[in-house]
């Protein structure tokens, strides 16, 4: 929490210094730009910094608690600080966040050295951070960079949405077909739709930015 109240202190600081413009924006969507953009060089840290995991599972089976433990607090507190700190979010976005808070809760109590239905939560945050540029593009929406922005929405849309498809197939691989399912398994699925819900609405509204290149109004439903 206190990285990412750093971070949005050191973008308030910065981003009027390259544009004049985020001085006019209301408090609100200053607020929503350095959430964005923190959240994005947060998760491209923990895209980098879950190599190590990911490999020694894959070469030996090996699962590291509290490195696990560490990165879905780190990936959690980017979500609840934007929560707790940027006004009007979106009810999408805000169950988006809430839902983040409980699955990180049970990743702390987690045992990734037995195999189970929490291993899941590794393959969800591993494929939520890999379109960390859709952050990036949700934070600079407001800046005055329309190349660059459109050159963001088109990689944004297409590795997002592939994130997206793979992590919805892994889920439900996990819980329909490679663990038992129960009471558990169906709460965590469930959990997993409202994240998703959030998911398929922003793929939405990427996709209409992508085929409306030269439409700046932001759709009010995101």
């Amino acid at each position: 929490f206190s990285l990412n109240i750093m971070l949005y202190y050191i973008l308030d600081y910065l981003l009027p210094k390259f544009f004049l413009q985020y001085l006019k924006l209301s408090y609100a969507d200053k607020r929503y730009t350095v959430k964005n953009l923190s959240k994005s060089g947060v998760l491209l840290f923990i895209l980098v910094a879950v190599t190590p995991i990911i490999y020694n599972i894959l070469s030996n089976g090996h699962w590291n608690n509290n490195y696990t433990h560490l990165l879905g607090t780190l990936y959690m507190s980017t979500d609840v600080t934007g929560l707790l700190i940027v006004p009007n979010l979106a009810p999408a976005t805000k169950i988006h966040h809430k839902t983040v808070w409980v699955l990180s809760t049970l990743n702390m109590i987690s045992n990734y050295e037995v195999n189970g239905l929490h291993r899941a939560l590794v393959v969800l945050c591993y494929f939520s951070a890999v379109p960390y540029l859709v952050n990036t593009y949700l934070g600079c929406r407001h800046l005055d960079m329309p190349y660059i922005k459109q050159k963001l929405v088109d990689i944004a849309l297409y590795t997002y949405a592939t994130s997206v498809v793979i992590n919805i197939t892994l889920q439900h691989m996990y819980v329909l077909v490679w663990l038992p399912f129960n009471i558990v398994s169906a709460i965590y699925l469930g959990l997993y739709y409202l994240i998703l819900y959030d998911d398929i609405k922003l793929i939405k509204y990427l996709y209409y930015k992508y085929k409306n290149s030269d439409e700046l109004i932001k759709p009010k439903d995101c």
